[in-house]
Parts: structure tokens; C-alpha cells; sequence
């Protein structure tokens, strides 16, 4: 039960992206323009090892989460990015989130910097932290090898050496591919946004139903998306929810734990509150909570305060919704979601129902925030600080929105490909500029078959993945 990871990320991150893409497909040919420059590739590698600050902190952040088993680089990617928006000065904070490379480094130094700490509780404990460790855990259990003191020693030493020394050969041929490869990667960015955008709507839909074969996997990742391209319309960011959807179990269990642990202690409090590690922790989580209005309030006591009329504040972005009504759209739903589960945990032991009570209590008070948000800016008149979305974007975007939650909801009965098929071509026509529209549409139909073609041949061949077949294909 509940929401797989890989579901809520790719709703989290990929739909809002790609009805982003619908809404600016007419009036741009492809993402960006990529245009090959000698020397580019040397200057970046030396523009990151010279952010040597970002790097340090975020492979500390990365070896440190990969130590905890169940973590993972997704945690350790999040954390580092966020608190490299903290470090980040006044100015920068808004960049982030619009292709700011130091959010890139941070996340990618982190990511990689968890898979070796991983490692640690692998080999001295037997524990993997991570996918990747538990593969390493049965090659090492196919040569007879346990974990722990005999792997570094006797023969087991070998092994065990080897591995770790061909990690490096790993990173080595890593960069050597990256290099070679990446001139061909970026060339995608080119690729019409109206080809581009359905086939990266088909991989979403792929990949949340390739987890667990489910199409209720594949509605709740279109549900979280259309939830957070609704929250970025308000400046609410995906990545905090994508961190409690991580966490959230984690901190569960361990919470559930602690309380029965107290039943044994006879107080909560006194277990959670009274041992020094207990209070370290808790003292850091009010710390970090605290962290950017502390700095805020240290820089303007000490004048070091950027003039309020310098900062160029974000606005918020245009699109399918206006900023009154994404805020009706999320407050509405979350009362009516907060509701329900209050609802749900009467009969339900405490144990089990205080962390969904809590979560509940949040989304409550979140959604309050936001109900109230949008009468302010209703009753001042201040709409105008967030256009409503023009024709030209609305249109296409409703459309994208309407084909993708019909793509979810026949695809169980009709057939992954069929639909996939349908969806590409339909997308590929609404998407185009009403001038080109005829001339693209063998196109269109090409890069469907070829599309449907690769899916099939990667995914159902060689993944074994079996797809919906419906009463068609």
C-alpha cells in the first residue's frame, strides 16, 4: 500500500514540466537552443571543481545520508539542494529553480557521494543502504562471503578490494561516456516541444506502471502532478513534498517504535526528551527550522541587509490558472483531503493514527493559509502581479490536460499502445501552430510508430514489463 517514490517523483517533478512544455509549445520551436561551442565542456569542468564549498558540503551531506540504511541519493540529493539554497546570498535565491548550476552540483555531488557511503553499513554491518549495495550484497554472498570482520581479511580481502578499487574504474569510465556522449544527449533540447512534450508524458506513464504493474500507480502520479503544477503556480516547490513522501515512512516507523518503547519506560516525553542524543536531534531540527530567519534578522541587525527595493521579488508564474485560482484549486482539495482522513482515523489505534492525524492537521492549516491567500488578493485588487494565462497558452495546456487524464483513465481498458499511439499523434496536432499543423502530421505519425516501436522493444522485450492490453494493444 501507499504512494511508491518513484510514483510521486515523477508526479512531482515530470507532469508539472511537461504541462510547462504545453503551455509555451506554440511559441517556441524546441526547450532551448543548443548550440555546440569549442571549449565549453573545459570551462564548465573548471567553473565546478572552483565551487569547491558547494562540492565539500555536498558529498558530506551525500556520505553521511548514505550511511543510513533506507535513505538513499534521493534524500541525500534533496538535502544537499536545499541547504544550498540556504548558503546561497539574497540575490541568488531566486535563480534556483531556473537553471542555476549550483543546485545541479549540489544534487549530483550528493546523489553519487551516497552510493559509497552506502558501503559503510554494507560492509561492516551486513546492512545495504541503498539499491545499488544490496547488489553488491548478493555478489558478495554468491562467493561465500558474509559481511563484517572477514571481509577484510584472508581471502575474503581479495574480494573485497577488488570491488572497491573498481569503483574507481566505475567513476573513471562514468566521466569518459558523459564527455563523449554528452554533445549528443543535449541535442534532444532541439527537438520540437511538440514531440518532445507526449513522449515525455508516455515515459512518465511507463515509468510510475513499470514499479508495480498498476494502473492506480499511474492515477496517483498524474494526481501529485496536477497538485504540484497547481503549487507552482503559488511558489509552492515540489521538493519538500518529495522529501516528506521519502521520510514519511522512515519517520513513521521510528515513531511507532519510540511509542512502544514508552510503553515499556512508562512516558514518551521522558524517552524523547530527557536522553542527550534525543535532545541533540530535536535542538538541530529547531535549528535548522529556525536557520533562515535567524540569518535574515542577523544580517539586517548587523546593516548587512540587501535594500528591499533592490531585491527583485518572484513573481508568480502565468499559465493555465491565475495565482487566485491556483490557490482556490489546492486549498479546496486539501481541506477536503484533511477531512476525509480525520474522518478515517476514528476507529483506528493511536499508534498508527497520530502521524496521519498530524499530517492531516498540516495540510488543514496550509490550505487555510492559502483560501485566505486568495481573498486578500481578491478583496486588493492585486491580481494583476500574476496575469491571467493568454489564449495562446491556456488553450493547449487544457488540452495537454484533458488528453493526459484520458490517456490515464482508458489506458487499463484500451491498451498501452493504442492509446500511447493516439496520445502522440493528437498531442503532436493540438500542440503545433495552426500553420505547420498539415505539414507536420506525417511526422507525427512516424515518431509515434517509432516511439510505440521502442517501448516495445526495450520495455516488453528486453524489461519484460508487461503493459495494459485492453481490448485492443
Amino acid at each position: 500500500g501507499g504512494v511508491e517514490v518513484i510514483v510521486a517523483l515523477i508526479g512531482l517533478f515530470c507532469v508539472p514540466q511537461v504541462l510547462s512544455m504545453a503551455e509555451k509549445a506554440r511559441e517556441q520551436e524546441g526547450l532551448v537552443l543548443y548550440k555546440p561551442e569549442p571549449g565549453c565542456t573545459r570551462r564548465t569542468m573548471m567553473f565546478v571543481l572552483r565551487q569547491w564549498s558547494n562540492l565539500v558540503r555536498s558529498s558530506v551531506i551525500g556520505v553521511i545520508v548514505g550511511i543510513i540504511p533506507g535513505a538513499g541519493g534521493n534524500v541525500a540529493g534533496l538535502l544537499s539542494y536545499q541547504e544550498t539554497v540556504r548558503a546561497a546570498s539574497f540575490k541568488d535565491k531566486d535563480s534556483f529553480g531556473k537553471g542555476n548550476i549550483q543546485g545541479v552540483i549540489a544534487s549530483e555531488t550528493a546523489n553519487n557521494a551516497a552510493v559509497e557511503g552506502s558501503l559503510v553499513p554494507l560492509l561492516t554491518l551486513g546492512i545495504p543502504g541503498a539499491p545499488q549495495a544490496a547488489v553488491l550484497f548478493g555478489a558478495l554472498l554468491l562467493h561465500g562471503l558474509r559481511p563484517g570482520a572477514e571481509l577484510f581479511t584472508g581471502h575474503g580481502a581479495e574480494i573485497t578490494y577488488t570491488f572497491i578499487l573498481s569503483l574507481f574504474l566505475a567513476n573513471a569510465m562514468m566521466f569518459i561516456i558523459g564527455i563523449s556522449a554528452s554533445r549528443i544527449y543535449a541535442r534532444a533540447l532541439n527537438l520540437p516541444t511538440n514531440l518532445l512534450m507526449p513522449v515525455v508524458l508516455a515515459l512518465s506513464v511507463v515509468g510510475a506502471f513499470a514499479g508495480r504493474n498498476s494502473p492506480f500507480d499511474v492515477g496517483m502520479m498524474l494526481v501529485l502532478g496536477l497538485i504540484a503544477y497547481a503549487g507552482m503556480k503559488v511558489g509552492l516547490a515540489a521538493a519538500p513534498i518529495a522529501l516528506g513522501v521519502i521520510l514519511g515512512p522512515i519517520m513513521e516507523r521510528g515513531l511507532v517504535e519510540s511509542m512502544m518503547l514508552s510503553r515499556a519506560t512508562g512516558s514518551l516525553t521522558e524517552l524523547l526528551f530527557t536522553r542527550p542524543l534525543s535532545l541533540l536531534l530535536v535542538f538541530l531540527t529547531v535549528i535548522s527550522v529556525a536557520w533562515p530567519f535567524i540569518i535574515k534578522n542577523w544580517a539586517r541587525w548587523r546593516g548587512n541587509a540587501p535594500d528591499e527595493a533592490l531585491i527583485v521579488k518572484p513573481k508568480a508564474k502565468s499559465g493555465v490558472v491565475s495565482h487566485v485560482a491556483a490557490n482556490i484549486w489546492l486549498g479546496i482539495p486539501g481541506l477536503a483531503l484533511a477531512a476525509l482522513t480525520v474522518s478515517r482515523l476514528t476507529d483506528v489505534e493511536l499508534q498508527t493514527a497520530v502521524v496521519p492525524g498530524v499530517c492531516a492537521a498540516l495540510i488543514a492549516l496550509v490550505s487555510v493559509g492559502l483560501l485566505v491567500k486568495a481573498a486578500v488578493l481578491h478583496a486588493e485588487g492585486t491580481e494583476e502581479t500574476a496575469p491571467k494565462a493568454r489564449k495562446a497558452e491556456r488553450g493547449p495546456a487544457m488540452a495537454a490536460l484533458g488528453i493526459s487524464v484520458g490517456y490515464v483513465a482508458l489506458m487499463p481498458y484500451v491498451g498501452f499502445f493504442s492509446t500511447t499511439f493516439v496520445v502522440l499523434v493528437s498531442l503532436g496536432w493540438i500542440l503545433a501552430s495552426p500553420d505547420t499543423r498539415k505539414k507536420q502530421l506525417a511526422r507525427n505519425v512516424l515518431t509515434a510508430i517509432f516511439v510505440c516501436a521502442a517501448f516495445y522493444g526495450v520495455f516488453s522485450k528486453i524489461f519484460n514489463v508487461p503493459f495494459p492490453e485492453g481490448f485492443l494493444y
